[in-house]
């Protein structure tokens, strides 16, 4: 708790939109002939009790939800203490230690009981606490359920309404981003460097992350099991972007993307669908609906409707073909 106050203090204090919000302010709540010392006290109080709202709220919430999630008995799996930090990535060959398209390993039963996310409020808080277990994760994907940490708080699982989507018929390749893909002489894979993958999405500099030390090492696991997948993007032999995220039969839950080059999570999203659509999968989840995603065809459909489609399709054998790609062969003709 200590550690993330200090981190919203620091980031608060070094952020920019906090000084051109008060400069915006101020003016307005101090009359004529009034104290600035004392108003801008007082606004600075009215500020911080405002921000108290929100997050005892959600506190109060955590602490009373009556889906506090339920353990049951069953044997959890060790956890890896295994590292992510690293420097620059280069492109490698096929890794000796995957078999390209294997079907993911079983994990066991779930010793957590999550509540039907059919039931959850609009904004999609279907529970807080379990853990990060492989167990835990691909029982909760594959009910259209997703961890989502927040500083302070107990862990939180989300399954919002509506649901973002992005059908595999309706990727939007923009005239420019096309040109791109013909030129840039770039290069993908899939599941050739996901550890750099994930700790390059977690890097955000002093803006913080929700992709914490504990997800990483969580979603390591399920990749080394097969429910993770990361595509990657090559640059000249040096990796220039990517995504990762969870396979469940013919859905794949985008989790994060990032870009050392320009347009390359777009070009690694187009290399997903691309991928995803040649192994009979029917659906990218993009969870929560962003601009930068409608503008790729990403839309919202209702949560009844994302359930029932996954219901259906996750239990489809859909692998993600692995092999070396040119970007260029992803443009039509």
């Amino acid at each position: 708790m200590a550690l993330a106050y200090r981190q919203g203090l620091l980031t608060n204090l070094l952020n920019p939109k906090i000084a051109v919000s008060y400069t915006a302010f101020l003016p307005q709540f101090i009359g004529p002939g009034d104290p600035v010392l004392a108003r801008s006290v007082l606004l600075a109080a009215i500020h911080n009790a405002m921000g108290l709202v929100w997050p005892s709220a959600y506190a109060r919430a955590a602490g009373q939800a009556p889906v506090s999630l339920e353990a049951g008995a069953q044997r959890r799996e060790p956890v890896d203490p295994t590292s992510d930090r690293g420097a620059r990535v280069s492109s490698p060959g096929i890794d000796p230690g995957r078999d390209p398209g294997r079907a993911p390993s079983g994990v066991g039963a779930s010793r957590w009981r999550f509540p039907d996310p059919a039931g959850a409020a609009p904004e999609g808080v279907v529970g807080f606490g379990a853990d990060l277990e492989p167990a835990t994760l691909v029982h909760a994907y594959r009910h259209g359920i997703f961890p989502w940490p927040h500083p302070g708080a107990p862990l939180p699982w989300f399954s919002p309404d509506p649901r973002g989507v992005l059908p595999l018929d309706g990727l939007a390749v923009s005239r420019s981003l096309r040109q791109r893909l013909r030129r840039c002489g770039w290069h993908t894979t899939v599941d050739q460097a996901f550890d750099a993958v994930i700790a390059a999405c977690a890097d955000r500099g002093a803006a913080g992350t929700w992709i914490t030390a504990p997800m990483r090492a969580a979603y390591r696991r399920l990749h080394r099991l097969g429910w993770a997948h990361s595509l990657e993007v090559w640059a000249d032999g040096v990796l220039a972007g990517g995504l990762y995220g969870i396979g469940i039969g013919g859905v794949f839950t985008g989790e994060s993307m990032f870009h050392r080059a320009a347009d390359a999570s777009k070009v690694a999203l187009v290399d997903l669908v691309a991928r995803l659509a040649e192994a009979g999968g029917s659906l990218v989840d993009v969870q929560v609906l962003t601009p930068h995603l409608e503008r790729l065809g990403a839309l919202e459909v209702q949560r009844s409707d994302y359930l029932a489609l996954l219901h259906r399709v996750r239990d489809d054998p859909v692998r993600l073909p692995e092999a070396r790609r040119p970007v260029a062969a992803l443009v039509d003709g």
